[in-house]
């Protein structure tokens, strides 16, 4: 687990980063207003609603670093690890020498990591459920199942 101090520190380089996309990119009107709102339901801490206008910006401006990295930090903010996973490797494929580059290379380590331990989860808990199965352990279809009655 991150320490109040990490987070905080890591939320204050993003919003730095953001901060320094803005004021360096140009962006359609449209996209520069869905970009403004997302920015502005992320200040209120409204991922969901952040989610759906930077996305709506990202339809018009489809390479901008700025959308792209935003659209990262808000579904890391809503607990979609493996959206931002995605959305943050795509920023770095459009700003690979982007000042916070290094800070978001670990970032994705981290989502790559949250999101194994999840799968890992999702899979014996799978598993378990399966074994709980009396017609799939019968049958010899599950590994390490015993076949009875035969």
């Amino acid at each position: 687990m991150r320490t109040g101090f990490q987070c905080t520190f890591v939320l204050l380089c993003c919003v730095a980063a953001s901060a320094l996309l803005r004021a360096q990119n140009t962006l359609p009107p449209q996209a520069q207003a869905e970009l403004d709102r997302g920015l502005a339901a992320a200040e209120q801490k409204q991922w969901v609603l952040a989610i759906k206008h930077f996305a709506e910006a990202q339809n018009t401006a489809k390479t901008s670093p700025q959308v792209l990295f935003n659209l990262g930090l808000a579904h890391d903010k809503a607990g979609h690890e493996l959206a931002a996973l995605a959305w943050l490797q795509a920023y770095l494929a459009a700003a690979p020498r982007a000042d916070n580059a290094n800070a978001i290379r670990k970032e994705i380590v981290r989502l790559d990591v949250a999101t194994e331990a999840k799968i890992n989860t999702l899979a014996k808990l799978a598993m378990d459920a399966a074994n709980k199965c009396p017609l799939q352990r019968r049958q010899g279809l599950l590994p390490g199942a015993s076949v009875r009655g035969r």
